[in-house]
């Protein structure tokens, strides 16, 4: 076995490690599986409403747009649309939710009324997965990169002492040298390009991973509690269409 191959395989526990940590703390794709699980449970209770109503308007800087609740939210444009879109994206839903929730409560029908007002107080009790920046400084490491040009492999060193990620794309961190701010390499942990530029640091490339679980976890935990309180509210919703 050559010494190339020989160390990738040696660093190959800790750069698995370090991707599923990635899955761990991607706040992009946590935030999209929260949203799809309010619309869901809201999902569950339909239809909304028997009639037509014309909720409220809403706030866009740039059009009139009124909501609107059927037997599903829509959104209308001016007057020139009768009913409107429905709202079928589960972000969308989550934010209208959240803001206008309580003006949507006393439009719904009787039999749903009381697990949609439940529902709606919630889903805005919910902390958002919102990006998360993590920096950490370390001791000056000298790191290479490589390239080919001009048909010649040419090698360039660099000082580092600090790197950050963020939790919306977490499987790119850079590598900074503090002395004048500005980022000196982007290694994409995923990428097998990128594990010899990976190997010096790789022991705090997973401290700082092990950082940001450790604010993710916060909003996870505290999100669970109100998760599992949202499904019992809409699990007899769910089966009783199961069943019908």
């Amino acid at each position: 076995m050559g010494v190339i191959i020989g160390r990738i395989e040696e660093l190959s526990d800790k750069v698995n490690y370090i991707l599923k940590l990635t899955e761990e703390i991607n706040t992009r794709r946590l935030q999209e599986g929260l949203c799809e699980f309010v619309y869901d449970c809201f999902t569950a209770l339909k239809p909304l409403s028997r009639k037509f109503t014309i909720v409220c308007q809403i706030d866009n800087q740039w059009y009139t747009e009124y909501l609107c609740m059927g037997e599903w939210l829509r959104i209308k444009s001016g007057s020139y649309h009768k009913y409107g879109s429905i709202v079928d994206s589960n972000s969308k839903f989550f934010d209208i939710i959240r803001e206008y929730g309580d003006r949507l409560k006393p439009h719904v029908r009787r039999p749903i009324k009381e697990d949609f007002s439940l529902l709606v107080d919630l889903t805005k009790q919910l902390k958002a997965y919102n990006n998360i920046e993590v920096s950490m400084t370390i001791p000056k490491i000298k790191v290479a990169t490589y390239s080919m040009w001009n048909n010649k492999l040419e090698l360039k060193y660099y000082e580092v002492d600090k790197m950050s990620l963020t939790t919306s794309w977490p499987r790119e961190i850079k590598l900074l040298n503090s002395n004048n701010g500005k980022d000196k390499e982007s290694i994409r942990v995923d990428s097998e390009v990128d594990i010899c530029k990976l190997e010096d640091v790789i022991d705090y490339v997973i401290q700082m991973y092990l950082k940001a679980k450790n604010e993710v976890t916060k909003t996870k935990n505290y999100n669970q509690k109100i998760i599992d309180k949202m499904k019992k509210i809409a699990e007899p919703w769910i089966i009783a269409k199961n069943l019908s």
